[in-house]
This record gives structure tokens, C-alpha cells and sequence, in this order.
């Protein structure tokens, strides 16, 4: 089958599904018995690693060549879109900090990938393992954010198709024998046109932790939604620490939250990983650190024309130019959130209000900030739309003004289950807090 005329690019995702004629034409279909005896029958010693859609292992063809071979789950229509999309983007692909795909197999009701195979595996290895972690200096790090910042903009800018990954996490980087990142796993990637500059689709897709707050709200993916979850790869290489289990004795739950009010501060070396910072650590190291920190933070920045892109992130990392200040940065997560709103505009109540009730149940924690002209009534809505949903909410005010106390005191009335002040100023901010309190107790 061949491509229609004036046809340059493939969409295959939940929605479309090409043949396998069009998969056939562009890499090397290798039979199964072939990948059954380079696996050894896909013995469990060979497993290097599984997920959501299938078992990852280790193999070696005849002549000697190492391979990593992705065995896909039994499919449903859907998996088989997702294997289809695996195969036709990365046969598109030629960049070194991008996986290299060497063929599939489709028989029966297998459906394998064949890649070429890294000896060092996957990046959280090293960044979350106990042991793996000492063997990463921040020379190290530093490379690999570079690697992956390069390959990201290849995607985005420079392939001969535009990419939207959509799951860059840090155990989808792949690391060779020189530590050099590769870009892998793009099952539930989108290809989208020059003309476009967003995707929708229906449900949130991705990796908890990941996952930027405008996707939580309006199912939209764009080239920021990854230059987000790059900048939650680029905290963690940095912390050592897991954005999505994170937490620590200032209770907070968000490793975002955290590593902005240790780099606003200026005590980064509270939370900075112990085995990047060793005798051998030059005062250069240590600047480059805060750096990369706020580069990291501008990734994670909750309105995606805030975030850079992936091109001009290439330049940050490479020069010594003055960088924007972050703000605070949102974080949403499908478990256990401290999010905290800026919020300076009814639009931003109603988001969160939306937020709320479509995404997320009882164990929830939110500091609203109002930082201008905020609609009381708005803020009642979205009190609301919380309290329907038997959220915990806290809002902190950082203002004592009377927008914050009228504010405060709608929110009270609506329902909110905790209201707290930073600034008490006024009756009507008293008799606020007061009246959520008896909430509680109620």
C-alpha cells in the first residue's frame, strides 16, 4: 500500500491505525523464531525490565549483536494502534540521543519491537537506586540533561516529522556504554503537522508525576507539555528524589514545590543529591547546579507560554546568559497533591474549579493565592465544585486586602472544608476562618 499522493506525515494513535503494509516498507520485519532463540524462549533471566504494555528483554542474534526486544501484551485494537505508532515513528527517526529502532515482528498475535541494546539500561536506575547513583558525577548529570535537551528539540523542531512524546520520564532514557542519553519508549507519542502546534485527545495520558496541569484540565498536548515533564526530569536527576512519591519533613509533597523554595532561598544544598556534591566538587559545579535548577523550574512553570522551548533550552544550558526568574510552580498529580494556586484572575478559579471536580478525590491539599482583582463569586464556584467532591482545601491568602477578605469570606460560606490566613486582617477575614472551623469540627 502506498502513501496517498502529497501525504508526508502518519498519524497513528487512538484514533487512526495505518497496515503493517506501511510499517513493512520502512524496517526489517525479523521473524519470531529468531527473536525466540535470540531471548532463549523469552526466559525470565533475559527480563530487563516490564510496564504497561509488555516485557522488555535482553537478546543475541547469530552474529552477536545485542538487542533489546519489547514484547508487547496480547492486544486490544488500541495496543495494536500503540505498536503501529512505536513502529512508524522511530523508523522515521535518526538522531545519536534517540533510540535506535532494528526491526519488528508481527505474528499471530505477537507484536515485538527490536531495538539496539544499552548496557547501562535506564536512567532511574542511577538517579533512584541506593548504589547505581554514586556512579553519576555531575559531570555525568549534566550531560545527559544536555543529551536529552537536544534530542527533545530534534523531535520538536529538527526531524523530518514533528513529535510529541508525551511520556518523557527519566526511566524512558536509555543509557549507552559511554552514558550518552537516549530518547526511548514513544508508544503514545503524537505526530502532529508544522501547522499544528497542539493535540487533544480524550484521556490524560502519561506517567504520574509527569504530567502537565494544563493536560489534567483540557486533555491538550503540546511541545510545552514535554518541555514540562523535561523539567520534572531535570529536578530529579538533580534531587535524586521521585516527583511523584516525593516528600520530606517540611511536609511537602511536590519535589517541584520543594526544589523552588530551596533554589528561592538559596539553600539548594539542602535537597541537592549527596553523591553529586563529593570532596572532588569544584565551585563551578555548584553554580552550574543552580542553573540547571532553574532552568528545571522554568520547565515546570503552570502556564505554558511561561515554559521555554526545547531549542532554546539547548541555548540556556550552553551559555551564561541572564535567565528568567520562575514563579512558583503548579503541580497536579492523580494521587497526592500540594498544589499552590497564583491565582489573579477569575479564569484561573474557574480552572481550578474544573480541576476539582472532574480530577481528583478526597486527598488533596491546595494553597490558593489570590494576587489581584479575584471575583468572589468566582472563588465561591470553585469552593463549591470542592466541596462537592469532598476535597481538602486550603487557601492561604497573601494579600490583606479587601478583595482577599471578601474573598475569604465566600469561600467560607460556600463550604470549604479548610481555610487558613496568612495575613488575618480584617472581621471579615476572622469570621471566615471561624466559620470553616466550625466546618471541620462538624
Amino acid at each position: 500500500m502506498q502513501k496517498p499522493s502529497g501525504a508526508t506525515d502518519l498519524l497513528i494513535d487512538g484514533d487512526r491505525t495505518d497496515s503493517y503494509e506501511v510499517v513493512a516498507a520502512r524496517v526489517q520485519r525479523i521473524a519470531f523464531l529468531t527473536i525466540a532463540e535470540a531471548t532463549n524462549d523469552f526466559c525470565d533471566s533475559n527480563i530487563l525490565g516490564k510496564g504497561g504494555f509488555g516485557t522488555v528483554y535482553k537478546g543475541k542474534l547469530v552474529e552477536g549483536t545485542d538487542i533489546a526486544v519489547k514484547r508487547l501484551t496480547r492486544m486490544s485494537d488500541s495496543g495494536t494502534s500503540q505498536f503501529l505508532n512505536e513502529v512508524n515513528l522511530i523508523s522515521e527517526l535518526q538522531h545519536f540521543n534517540v533510540i535506535s529502532l532494528l526491526g519488528y515482528c508481527f505474528h499471530s498475535d505477537e507484536h515485538i519491537l527490536v531495538f539496539e541494546y544499552h548496557a547501562n539500561r535506564s536512567l532511574d536506575l542511577y538517579i533512584f537506586g541506593s548504589t547505581e547513583s554514586s556512579k553519576l558525577s555531575w559531570k555525568i548529570r549534566h550531560k545527559i540533561i544536555k543529551g536529552i535537551a537536544r534530542g527533545m528539540t530534534y523531535l520538536h523542531h529538527d526531524s523530518c516529522v514533528t513529535i510529541i512524546h508525551r511520556d518523557l520520564k527519566v526511566s524512558n532514557i536509555l543509557l549507552d556504554k559511554d552514558m550518552n542519553p537516549k530518547i526511548s519508549d514513544f508508544g503514545i507519542s503524537r505526530l502532529v503537522s508544522r501547522d499544528h502546534i497542539q493535540t487533544n485527545t480524550k484521556k490524560v495520558s502519561g506517567t504520574r508525576g509527569y504530567i502537565a496541569p494544563e493536560c489534567w484540565s483540557d486533555k491538550i498536548f503540546t511541545k510545552k507539555t514535554d518541555v514540562f515533564s523535561f523539567g520534572v526530569v531535570i529536578l530529579e536527576i538533580i534531587s535524586g528524589k521521585a516527583n511523584y512519591k516525593f516528600t520530606n519533613s517540611k511536609g511537602e509533597t511536590s519535589l517541584l514545590t520543594c526544589m523552588w523554595r530551596n533554589w528561592e532561598e538559596e539553600s539548594l544544598l539542602e535537597v541537592v543529591d549527596p553523591s553529586i556534591m563529593d570532596s572532588s566538587s569544584s565551585p563551578l559545579t555548584m553554580i552550574q547546579i543552580v542553573r540547571y535548577t532553574q532552568i528545571g523550574l522554568l520547565c515546570v512553570q503552570n502556564i505554558p507560554q511561561d515554559r521555554p522551548t526545547m531549542s532554546s533550552l539547548v541555548v540556556m544550558f550552553e551559555s551564561s546568559t541572564e535567565l528568567p526568574r520562575p514563579k512558583p510552580p503548579v503541580y497536579f498529580n492523580s494521587d497526592t497533591t500540594y498544589s499552590t494556586f497564583e491565582i489573579g484572575s477569575t479564569s484561573m478559579l474557574t480552572t481550578m474549579s474544573s480541576l476539582v471536580r472532574t480530577e481528583y478525590s478526597t486527598r488533596h491539599t491546595y494553597n490558593v493565592l489570590p494576587c489581584g482583582n479575584v471575583s468572589a463569586s468566582a472563588a465561591a464556584s470553585a469552593s463549591a465544585a470542592a466541596t462537592a467532591s469532598m476535597t481538602t482545601v486550603v487557601v492561604r491568602f497573601a494579600a490583606a486586602d479587601a478583595t482577599a477578605d471578601a474573598a475569604a469570606y465566600y469561600i467560607a460560606t460556600a463550604g470549604f472544608i479548610g481555610v487558613s490566613r496568612r495575613t488575618q486582617r480584617s472581621d471579615a477575614a476572622s469570621n471566615a476562618a471561624s466559620c470553616v472551623h466550625k466546618t471541620n469540627k462538624n
